[in-house]
């Protein structure tokens, strides 16, 4: 130590440059000083713990059992024969304060014992026998068995050594072992390939249950682009879900399992429809016209599938790829991010079977728009009536039913009524169970999920085999979803140079589809929001509301050919009618090889083919609806292939305190698509829908697609002592999206770290993790436009009677280029108090160039527009991420995760076609948000007549012609994010997690709808009985009447502020205790719920839905509670 100080000395002298030597030699002798102290105080420490007093009180207790007291106290172990202690009596104690020694001889007087204490180790005797030493005690024979920390399943081929000798073993295919140990041997060393060591001290027990834990770099090893790293070395913004975090959820589509799962990541709503998920936005949006989706990566191959064709339960981790650093090896493909999938695979030297089952009920997670009765509605139409085309309530109350079309109640038509405005007393519904599509329509939804898979391997290879079957009935009829699926994954080592694997993955699904994309009148959602309560499923009886039954007595639905709206339909017949089904299948295939050479090279090659076949059929009955007394038909069949081939070779070396990764590599990426379609109409026999049964051709088409691209890849990684990091990426991009002489791009990223903690300097022991780290790059995002961008396109069957004929539709854009993307971003991550409290604050900032527009051309052009490269658009923002125990207790633990994001929208040029225009509810304009509300400034309702109150800017109109139009809001949220709780006691643990949004605004539609004054038929929101009533009335809802319009204004906007309860599950782990007479490794029995309730702004609006904050009444989420068991053999 002294050697070491005085070294210091010159340096420390030199850096700071002391003049007086003085101060310096004084300041080493107190350095001096404080170390002989901090030597003195602990070898006083230690010698207290060496000759600590010991207090006792005992009655009548066994020998054995005083061992095992002292033991507790001292943490001396005891080596005694169990002959030796047969015939001894029991005991009893009081002391208080005495030493070790004091004690022992206290317990063995008279009972004929000796005992000997050699370090932390007392040896207990016959006195008839010599006192030995520890050396000389007869050998034993201990058992034991070696299982893996996580998941309780046994590790097979662990080594089991006496420390310090060659005397050892290893475990069995179970995990146990057996060996015979000396006296004198004290500690087992236990290593296993990819396990942290462990070392176990011996004690008198004989058998020994072992669990091991990943090593550190192995918990800590996190899926980037073409490789992995680990947290420490991370110089890029990368977020990781691994199979933990999903395997208890009852998800279908693993975009739910990234929900709320990292900041500056946004998922919507989606479709509720079975199978389907939300989508994905992450840290904004960087096109206007094109694609903002991120680019999903599926072992190593880009996936252009369907996502739902992937099951969770295969997916050993999630990677979230968020900056350029990060990306920019994906190249033309990375502007929005990338979503790294990496599937399971087995685990050498052990085997496991794992069965899960899981039963679920589901139905609609979102409450219900809050609508009059039908009560409440003949008033407010007959009001309605008065005020509009009736002109007075006599004639109001004779009028409604012919305005209506129908009479539910049991008076006479024109009685319903009465002129004063009210229901009449003795109006009764006839058939008030039949009034509403919404319970016809709904039921509860059921999902049945049974996996099985089987892992596991040998010293040189592994196998991961898993089959699922998925069974979701959504809780709208006709929306239903089976998939079957299976995976094999094989990897092997059959030589130490040379690593092969194959993953074979095939799936087939068939989706009943609910009709949410169609028109108003067969869109089963906006039936249920938007018809009126009068009008019934089923015919009845006019007059005693009885249901007119078929010659076979069943319900007839009623045609509803009296109906002013939604005229000749029945949502309910249609859909049962009718066929919206989706079949699909895919086989993926992914090979790939390792050669590891001259000690730090390794070339692997991956290929990847994806082939999936497409198959739709639609049918629209001949009963009712659209094709009544024709019906007609559409397939649609489709094919994909994707290919994938790499090439990469890898570098890594360390040169002391020095080390060095480079990668260099090649990839080709190619996408065919074949599609045809036909459609026929007259159906000839009732029961058959294909299309050979319809006698006219209403539609037949056809095409191909080919996209290409190539890349060259590199990546240099340095690190310095672990303390510094830097690394430098680059692609060179090829597609075939562009023009040849303009398809070749280039990519790349830089970025830097410091582990502050590990500086000399820093002397905080408190911080076990201090990293800062910044990058920058630019990326790219070629999904613009189709698969021709830059081409000049004709369209075909634009024909002249029997001469061919095409139609010149897109001039050619030779100098278009893909739209770009610069990346900044500066991070500070840290881990304190031994990694209890963790997290990071990140600010980023991505600006989009070179976007594409379809601008105007000339007229002789013979095209109105053409693409081209304007404009740019900025997203700049921070994240948040902190994560911490709360309470960590050896029975209970409290675990607390926030992530919480901010961001802004700028668009900062448009071309000259797009400035200042307007899509819906929105307008383009530098300087404002892309998703920033351009609506009518309403003023409210004149208190003296009731009428619509606009502002044209300098004053007040009940003129909507003359309302100014404003910006009025965005619809991007002030922050978001998510808050996770996980509570574990002893064998239970309670999740939680909880989305949220603060902030930003939703067009609100369906309100808008509801709240109509002019059409028939059409249901009300509860908000209309606040209407403007007679002169002095101060509301916010204008006086009722017909025949009037209803105008978009920022009346209509409303809060988009929510709190989502996503997840909540409970899990019951069995003992092992209990289990393991059976031969299970580990049982989990759970219950979890998905999207238990939602709070928003107005009851019935879904702010979750979409990302432009125009939701629309549609398949919304399922509320989803299963019942689950997890066990593993």
């Amino acid at each position: 130590m002294k050697d070491k100080i005085h070294c210091v000395i010159p340096n420390v002298l030199q850096l700071f440059k002391i003049q007086n030597y003085r101060i310096a030699r004084k300041v080493f002798l107190t350095m001096k000083l404080t170390a002989i102290l901090l030597l003195v105080f602990n070898l006083h420490v230690s010698a207290l713990t060496y000759g600590q007093q010991i207090s006792m009180s005992e009655n009548n207790i066994s020998l054995k059992d005083a061992f095992k007291e002292l033991r507790a106290k001292t943490g001396y172990y005891f080596i005694y024969n169990n002959d030796a202690l047969s015939g001894t009596r029991p005991v009893s104690i009081h002391v208080q304060n005495v030493s070790i020694n004091e004690a022992l001889d206290q317990l063995l007087d008279g009972q004929g014992l000796s005992y000997k204490i050699e370090d932390k180790i007392i040896i207990v005797n016959a006195l008839n026998k010599p006192v030995i030493s520890s050396a000389e005690v007869q050998t034993r024979t201990i058992t034991g068995q070696i299982t893996d920390n996580d998941d309780g399943s046994p590790l097979a081929g662990v080594s089991i050594r006496i420390k310090g000798t060659t005397t050892g073993t290893i475990s069995d295919a179970d995990g146990n072992f057996s060996m015979v140990v000396k006296s004198s041997d004290k500690i087992l060393q236990l290593t296993y390939i990819g396990y942290a060591t462990k070392e176990v001290t011996l004690t008198a027990a004989n058998k020994y249950n072992i669990s091991m834990s990943l090593e550190a770099k192995q918990l800590n090893e996190v899926a980037i682009a073409f490789g992995t790293s680990t947290q420490r070395e991370l110089t890029n913004s990368v977020t990781q879900i691994t199979a933990k975090d999903i395997e208890l959820r009852p998800i279908a589509n693993l975009n739910d399992a990234i929900a709320g799962a990292a900041p500056g990541v946004q998922t919507n709503a989606g479709s509720g429809q079975p199978g389907e998920g939300p989508d994905i936005r992450i840290r904004g949006f960087s096109s206007i016209t094109n694609s903002n989706g991120p680019l999903y990566v599926l072992d190593g191959a880009p996936y252009e599938g369907v996502i739902n064709n992937i099951n969770p339960d295969d997916i050993e981790s999630i990677s979230l790829l968020k900056d350029a650093s990060a990306t920019a090896l994906y190249g033309a493909r990375a502007a929005n991010g990338i979503i790294l999938i990496t599937t399971k695979k087995g685990k050498r030297n052990r085997n496991n079977i794992n069965i899960k089952l899981t039963h679920a009920i589901s139905e609609r997670g979102l409450p219900d728009y809050e609508k009059v009765d039908a009560y409440q509605y003949y008033e407010l139409i007959w009001e309605s009536l008065k005020n509009g085309t009736s002109g007075s309530p006599e004639q109001a109350s004779k009028d409604i039913k012919t305005y209506l079309g129908w009479n539910p109640f049991n008076v006479a038509d024109d009685e319903v009524v009465l002129p004063s405005g009210t229901i009449n007393p003795q109006a009764r519904l006839l058939y008030p169970e039949d009034l509403s599509f919404k319970d016809a329509i709904q039921r509860t939804g059921l999902r049945t999920d049974l996996l099985l898979s089987l892992m596991g391997g040998s010293a040189k290879s592994d196998y991961y085999v898993s089959l699922d079957y998925l069974d979701q009935n959504g809780y709208v009829i006709g929306s239903d979803f089976k998939r079957y699926s299976g995976r094999v994954r094989v990897n092997s080592q059959p030589v130490k140079w040379l690593s092969v694997g194959l993953n074979l993955y095939g799936n087939y699904t068939k989706s009943d589809q609910a009709n949410e994309s169609s028109g108003i009148n067969e869109n089963p959602f906006y039936v249920d929001l938007l018809l009126a309560p009068i009008y019934p499923v089923h015919i009845h009886n006019p007059v005693t509301g009885a249901y007119i039954l078929d010659e076979n007595g069943n319900q007839q639905y009623d045609p509803a050919d009296y109906r002013p709206l939604m005229t000749g339909r029945n949502i309910i017949a249609e859909t049962l009618y009718n066929i919206n089904q989706i079949r699909r299948n895919s086989i993926i295939a992914n090979t790939n090889a390792e050669i590891t050479f001259l000690k730090d090279f390794k070339f692997s090659t991956t290929f990847s083919a994806n082939l999936g076949n497409y198959r739709s059929n639609v049918y629209d009955n001949a009963t009712i609806g659209d094709a009544v007394g024709v019906g007609r038909a559409t397939r649609t069949n489709s094919m994909t292939a994707y290919l994938n081939f790499n090439q990469l070779l890898n570098y890594e070396k360390k040169f002391g305190v020095h080390k060095v990764k480079v990668l260099l590599g090649h990839e080709n990426y190619l996408s065919y698509y074949d599609y045809i379609t036909g459609s026929r109409r007259n159906q000839a026999v009732e029961g058959s829908s294909v299309l050979d049964n319809f006698t006219t051709t209403t539609n037949l088409s056809s095409y191909d697609r080919l996209y290409k691209t190539e890349g060259y890849i590199s990546r240099l990684d340095y690190s310095y002592d672990g303390r510094y990091l830097a690394s430098a990426s680059y692609r060179r991009d090829g597609s075939s999206k562009f023009h040849p002489d303009r398809k070749w791009g280039n990519f790349w990223s830089v970025s830097a770290g410091w582990n502050i903690d590990r500086e000399d300097f820093f002397k905080a022991d408190w911080v076990d993790l201090l990293k800062l780290r910044a990058s920058y790059g630019e990326v790219g995002n070629d999904n613009i436009s189709g698969y021709f961008a830059y081409q000049a396109l004709y369209d075909l069957n634009y024909n002249n009677g029997s001469e061919p004929g095409a139609l010149y539709t897109k001039a050619a854009a030779d100098s278009l280029v893909w739209e770009s993307n610069a990346n900044a971003d500066i991070a500070l991550e840290f881990g304190l108090f031994k990694n209890r409290l963790n997290g990071s604050f990140e600010v980023f900032h991505r600006q989009s160039h070179n976007l594409l527009f379809p601008v105007s051309t000339t007229l002789l052009s013979g095209v109105l527009t053409q693409n081209a490269n304007f404009g740019s658009m900025r997203n700049q923002g921070l994240e948040i991420n902190l994560n911490g125990d709360i309470i960590r207790k050896k029975n209970f633990k409290w675990n607390m995760g926030i992530n919480w994001t901010t961001f802004k929208n700028k668009i900062i040029s448009l071309p000259q076609e797009y400035e200042n225009k307007i899509s819906g509810t929105k307008k383009y304009a530098t300087g404002e948000s892309m998703y920033e509300f351009w609506l009518r400034d309403w003023y409210g309702v004149d208190p003296e007549t009731g009428a619509d109150l606009y502002w044209t800017g300098d004053t007040v109109t009940t003129t909507v012609a003359d309302a100014q139009y404003h910006y009025t809001g965005s619809a991007i949220p002030d922050f978001y994010g998510s808050i996770n709780n996980t509570f574990t006691y002893k064998n239970f643990s309670l999740q939680l997690m909880f989305l949220y949004q603060v902030g930003g605004y939703a067009f609100d539609n369906d309100y808008e709808s509801l709240m109509y004054r002019g059409s028939a038929g059409r249901a009300l929101h509860v908000d209309a009985l606040k209407r403007w009533r007679n002169p002095g009335d101060v509301t916010s809802v204008p006086k009722r009447t017909t025949g009037t319009s209803m105008y978009d204004s920022d009346r209509w906007l409303t809060d988009a502020s929510y709190l989502n309860l996503r997840t909540a599950a409970v899990t019951y782990s069995l003992p092992k205790k209990f289990i393991s007479r059976y031969g299970i490794q580990s049982a989990r029995a759970y219950v979890s719920g998905e999207n238990l309730f939602i709070t928003s702004a107005r009851k019935g609006m879904d702010p979750t839905q979409t990302y432009t904050g125009s939701p629309s009444y549609t398949y919304a989420p399922s509320r989803i509670i299963s019942f689950g068991l997890n066990v593993t053999l």
